[in-house]
């Protein structure tokens, strides 16, 4: 089975991963990204921020947190403006690399792993239907009879658009019959692959090599300890975000190296059946 098999009487602990995207999932993301950022720069900032407002919650394919540790709102224009005007002060050579859904699980504040997600199937929905429609068909699962419209995000157009479509139907937990929407089980991870605390770590093993981080016995500093000098000591709120934002304009070379190691050891990092199991019987 090619999909992730829910339990469509509760939500597992799942996300749709920017690093584990098919090359088509991932031209249609970035793309949505690329033509924010532009609208971001022509100075229309309202309109820019707008194209957010298309991303709901998808109750449809039972992933995310459970209510009790809800994602709280969505995607505040406070959020945004911090990011792409980040974007817009940083060099060059990483601007490509910083307008991406990896990018943003990092560098925005308060950005989480559930609210990306919701996101990416909001941009993915026409192609998410229409697998889950080629799925169905394959294992026998019912389709409706009718058709329902669903938004979309349109990379050729570069615009949200509309498509009609059946679409696949499972009980929910009364019995009743609703909108299923199948994913890949090769997108999907526990907790995204590229994450904040990843990268500081890779950004304390540059400092490592500096003379200016080395105790007096000639040692490096522990990660704990540059955690605590260079992060717990100076920032506030949001402090490992900050840090990484203070960072990376100073350093760019570090997010560069960090996202190409990302990109290029990607394969193979499916979570495997095994893992899917242990995840979606809650062991």
């Amino acid at each position: 089975m090619d999909f992730v098999d829910v339990d469509t009487s509760k939500d597992v602990k799942l996300f749709l991963d920017p690093l584990l995207l098919s090359d088509g999932f991932r031209n249609i993301v970035n793309d949505f990204v690329n033509t924010v950022y532009k609208m971001y720069t022509l100075g229309n900032k309202a309109g820019a921020f707008q194209l957010f407002s298309h991303s709901k919650e998808c109750n449809a394919i039972h992933f995310g947190y459970s209510e009790s540790n809800s994602k709280g709102t969505g995607v505040s224009m406070k959020m945004l403006d911090q990011f792409f005007g980040y974007v817009y002060k940083s060099v060059d050579r990483i601007k490509e690399k910083l307008l991406t859904p990896i990018a943003m699980s990092i560098f925005v504040k308060s950005f989480s792993e559930d609210r990306l997600s919701d996101l990416l199937v909001s941009l993915l929905k026409k192609e998410l239907i229409l697998y889950s429609l080629e799925q169905a068909r394959l294992h026998g699962l019912k389709i409706s009879n009718e058709v329902q419209r669903f938004d979309y995000w349109d990379s050729e157009s570069h615009e949200w658009a509309t498509f009609e479509s059946q679409y696949v139907l499972a009980p929910n937990e009364n019995g009743v019959e609703e909108l299923l929407i199948l994913v890949p089980k090769s997108v999907v991870s526990k907790r995204f692959l590229v994450n904040p605390s990843r990268y500081i770590s890779v950004i304390f093993q540059h400092l490592q090599l500096m003379e200016k981080y080395q105790r007096t016995n000639g040692t490096p500093k522990s990660q704990k300890e540059l955690r605590e000098s260079e992060i717990v000591a100076n920032y506030q709120k949001d402090k490992d975000k900050s840090y990484i934002l203070d960072m990376t304009l100073l350093s760019p070379e570090y997010y560069e190296a960090y996202y190409d190691n990302s990109i290029r050891f990607s394969d193979n990092k499916s979570l495997n059946d095994e893992e899917l199991i242990e995840i979606l019987t809650n062991k």
